[in-house]
C-alpha cells in the first residue's frame, strides 16, 4: 500500500465519522404509533350517514384527512384483509375466500414494521380472520375469540362484539412501550344485525347502520386512550367491504361487484402531521401499506407493491392514482359460474368476466344502472382487457380450502355450496338471496322456520347441496335421525369436496349406530381434513364400538398429538388405555385431563388405574389431593383402602373401607366382591 493511497482512505475514515457524529447529534425523529381500526362489512355511504350524528365517528370524520371513497379489491373479509395488510391485489396473494390460508411469500405489514422495531398486537374480532388463516404473522400479540366449549352449537356465529374487543385491546395497548402499531379488527356490522332501533319493524337498512353507530360508540375510550398517550400516532380508519342491502338483488356481500360492497371509507387522523379535508381522489386498500411504510421512510419498491403512498393527498397535493381492480371469485366457489373482475379508472368502471360484462360511468349513475358498453365499445375493451390481462400466479397449494365449521357459524354457509352449475344471473342471485334469508333464521335462533325454508329449499332446488345440509343438520338435532342421514347423504353427494358435509353425515350415522359407515367417512376425513382434532375423536370412538381398540389408540393418539389438552381426547385415550390394559398411561391421561380443567377431575379412577400398574404408593399420591367434594371421592376411599391392604398398612385400609361403607354401601358391597381380583 502506497503513502498516497492510505492518504486518500484516512481522509475518508475521517469524513465517514463526521458525518456520523453529526446525525448522531442530531435529534432523532419520534416514530408514530400506528392505528389501523378496519370496520368489517361498512359501506361508504351508510357509514357517512351515521358519522354525521355519533359523536365518535363525526369527532374522526371532521379531524382527519380522508377520501371521498376507497376501493376494496374484494368484497369478502379474509381476501380484503390480506390486500389491507400486503399492498398486494387478490390475484397477487390468491386468497379467494374465507378459510383459505395466506401463502409464507406474501409480505404483511406487521413483519415489516416488527423489524422496524415496532410492538405488534392484533385484535380481531371474528373467526373468518383466525390466526390459522395466516394474518397473523409479524403480530408480537393476537388476540380472537375463542369458543366457549370445545362443542359449540351448530349455527351460533363465533365473534366478539366491539366493546369487548376494545376493551382488550386498550389493555394491551397501554403496556407497551412505543412505538406501537395496534390492528383492532371489529365485525358487529356483519349480519345479523342485532343492534336495537327505535322502530317497532325497522328496515334491513336501520338495523345495519345501528350497528355501525354502536361500533363508533364502542371506539370512543380507544381514541380517547390514543390521543392521552402524548405521542405522535396516526390512526387510519376503514372498512374491508361493504354491505348489498338489497342493491342489485344482493342482500349481503360476495356474489357481485356494485359500490355497495366495494366502497368503503377511508379516514387519516393525524391532527400533527396534516390538516383535515377531503381528497377527491378514490383510494385502495391496497395503497395503506405504501402509505405507512412511505410514513417511516420504508423503501417499498423491494416489496412488489401494486399499493402507492397516498402521502401527497394526505397532505393536499395534487396526486393521480391508479386504477382501482376488484375481483370476486366467491360465484365460482359457490355456484360454480365465472368469476367477476373490475376496474375502476377515471369515473368509468367495468364489471364483468372475461366473455362479458358491463361498464357504468359511476360519477353520472352512481347506483350502476346503465350500461354503456355499446356506445362506448372502445373503453369497455380496454378496462375489459386490462381486468383480464393481469398476472395470475399459480399455485396449486392456494386451492380452496374446505370450509370450517366455525365459517358455517359466521353466514359463511353458502360460500361453497356449490350450487346448481348454470342458469341465468338473476335465478342465481335469486338462489343466493333465500339462502342469505335462510342463514339470518338460523343465525337469530329462528330454527322452526329455518327448518321449513331449508325443506322448502330442497324441493325447489333439488341440486342445492347447501339446503339439504342446513335441513339435514336440523332433523339430526331433533332425533330424527334416518331424515338426517337422507338429506346429509343427498348434500354429500352434490358436494362430495365438502369436509363439514361429510363430518355431520358420519355424527348422524354414528348415532344411529351404524359405526361401520361412519368408520369409511372418517378415514376419508383423516385424509382431506386432518387437523380437525374432532375427526380423530370419532374415528377413534367408531373403532371402539367395533371392537377394534389398537386401531382406536392409534386414532386417538393422532387425535392427542394435534391436541394434547383436548378433553374428549384425554378422557377417550384414558378409557381405550384402560381397555388395553394400560393402566400407566391411562392414570396419565386422566392426570392431563384434571391439569387442564380441576372441573374433570378423576382423583378415583386414576388412583385404581395405578393400582393396576402395581405402584400403590402414586395410587395414594393421588388419592391424597383429592378434596372430599370431588365427584369420584367414593372411587378414592376404595382406592386408598386397596392400597393400603397392599402396603400392610391395616389399620388405614379398615378405616377407608368403613368410609367407603357409610357413603356408598352399593359400592362397598360390589367392591367387596372383586376385592380379591383387585389385590
Amino acid at each position: 500500500m502506497n503513502v498516497e493511497s492510505s492518504h486518500y482512505r484516512l481522509r475518508a475514515v475521517i469524513l465517514v465519522s463526521v458525518i456520523v457524529m453529526t446525525f448522531s447529534c442530531a435529534e432523532t425523529p419520534v416514530r408514530p404509533d400506528i392505528v389501523m381500526i378496519s370496520l368489517d362489512t361498512v359501506r361508504l355511504d351508510s357509514f357517512l350517514a351515521v358519522a354525521e350524528s355519533e359523536p365518535t365517528l363525526q369527532k374522526l370524520l371532521a379531524g382527519s384527512r380522508r377520501f371521498a371513497a376507497a376501493v376494496s379489491p374484494t368484497p369478502l373479509t379474509l381476501p380484503a384483509h390480506t390486500s389491507l395488510m400486503s399492498g398486494w391485489n387478490p390475484n397477487r396473494h390468491r386468497v379467494r375466500n374465507n378459510g383459505q390460508r395466506v401463502g409464507s411469500d406474501v409480505p404483511l405489514i406487521a413483519e415489516v414494521l416488527q423489524r422496524q422495531g415496532y410492538q405488534t398486537g392484533a385484535f380481531v374480532s371474528a373467526f373468518p380472520l383466525d390466526r390459522q388463516f395466516g394474518l397473523q404473522r409479524g403480530f408480537d400479540h393476537f388476540d380472537q375469540p375463542e369458543p366457549d366449549s370445545a362443542s359449540r352449537a351448530e349455527f351460533v356465529t363465533l365473534e366478539r362484539p366491539a366493546p369487548a374487543t376494545i376493551r382488550r385491546a386498550i389493555d394491551w395497548f397501554d403496556t407497551q412501550a412505543s412505538p406501537t402499531f395496534l390492528w383492532v379488527h371489529l365485525f358487529d356490522a356483519h349480519a345479523p344485525y342485532t343492534a336495537s332501533e327505535d322502530s317497532e319493524e325497522p328496515s334491513r337498512r336501520s338495523r345495519y347502520e345501528a350497528e355501525i353507530r354502536a361500533t363508533g360508540t364502542a371506539l370512543k375510550p380507544l381514541v380517547e386512550q390514543i390521543e392521552s398517550r402524548q405521542r405522535p400516532f396516526v390512526l387510519v380508519l376503514l372498512a374491508d367491504h361493504g354491505e348489498g342491502l338489497g342493491d342489485h338483488g344482493e342482500l349481503d356481500h360476495g356474489l357481485l361487484l356494485y359500490d355497495s360492497t366495494l366502497l368503503v371509507p377511508m379516514l387519516w387522523y393525524a391532527p400533527d402531521r396534516w390538516s383535515p379535508g377531503i381528497s377527491d381522489q378514490t383510494a385502495r386498500l391496497v395503497d395503506v401499506v405504501p402509505t405507512l411504510l412511505d410514513l417511516l421512510d420504508a423503501e417499498p419498491d423491494e416489496l412488489g407493491l401494486d399499493g402507492v403512498s397516498l402521502l401527497p393527498s394526505l397532505r393536499g397535493e395534487q396526486q393521480s392514482l391508479p386504477a382501482a381492480y376488484a375481483e370476486t371469485y366467491y360465484p365460482t366457489f359457490a355456484y360454480r359460474r365465472m368469476p367477476l373482475r373490475s376496474v375502476r379508472e377515471q369515473g368509468w368502471k367495468f364489471i364483468g368476466s372475461e366473455t362479458s360484462g358491463a361498464l357504468h360511468q359511476v360519477q353520472a349513475d352512481p347506483r350502476e344502472e346503465k350500461d354503456l358498453a355499446l356506445s362506448h365499445p372502445q373503453r369497455f375493451d380496454r378496462l375489459q382487457f386490462d381486468a383480464w390481462q393481469r398476472p395470475e400466479p399459480i399455485d396449486a397449494s392456494q386451492q380452496p380450502q374446505p370450509i370450517s365449521k366455525e365459517l358455517q357459524g359466521l353466514g359463511y354457509l353458502a360460500s361453497v355450496a356449490a350450487g346448481p352449475p348454470s342458469g341465468e344471473v338473476a335465478e342465481v342471485i335469486e338462489s343466493h338471496r333465500r339462502l342469505v334469508l335462510l342463514q339470518e333464521q338460523l343465525t337469530e335462533g329462528h330454527v322452526d322456520e329455518a327448518l321449513k325454508q331449508s325443506l322448502r329449499l330442497v324441493a325447489d332446488e333439488p341440486e342445492n347441496p347447501f339446503a339439504a345440509y342446513v335441513a339435514g343438520v336440523l332433523w339430526l338435532d331433533r332425533g330424527r335421525r334416518d331424515e338426517a342421514i337422507r338429506l346429509l347423504d343427498l348434500s354429500l353427494n352434490l358436494d362430495p369436496s365438502n369436509t363439514q358435509t361429510r363430518f355431520k353425515l358420519a355424527e348422524a350415522l354414528m348415532a344411529s349406530a351404524r359405526h361401520d359407515e361412519a368408520l369409511v367417512h372418517w378415514q376419508v376425513l383423516e385424509i382431506s381434513d386432518p387437523d380437525r382434532i374432532a375427526v380423530w375423536i370419532n374415528e377413534a370412538a367408531a373403532l371402539a364400538a367395533l371392537g377394534n381398540w389398537q386401531d382406536a389408540e392409534i386414532a386417538i393418539s393422532e387425535a392427542l398429538r394435534r391436541g394434547p389438552d383436548d378433553l374428549v381426547a384425554l378422557d377417550n385415550a384414558a378409557a381405550i388405555a384402560e381397555k388395553l390394559g394400560k393402566w400407566e398411561q391411562a392414570a396419565n391421561h386422566l392426570a392431563r385431563l384434571s391439569a387442564v380443567d380441576p372441573r374433570f377431575d378423576q382423583f378415583g379412577r386414576a388412583a385404581l388405574f395405578w393400582i393396576r400398574a402395581g405402584n400403590e404408593r402414586e395410587a395414594l399420591s393421588i388419592a391424597s389431593r383429592a378434596p372430599q367434594s370431588t365427584l369420584d371421592y367414593d372411587l378414592v376411599l376404595l382406592a386408598e383402602a386397596v392400597a393400603f391392604v397392599r402396603l400392610g398398612d391395616s389399620d388405614s385400609a379398615l378405616n377407608r373401607r368403613e368410609s367407603l361403607r357409610r357413603r356408598n354401601p352399593r359400592l362397598f358391597a360390589l367392591a367387596a366382591k372383586q376385592f380379591a381380583e383387585l389385590q
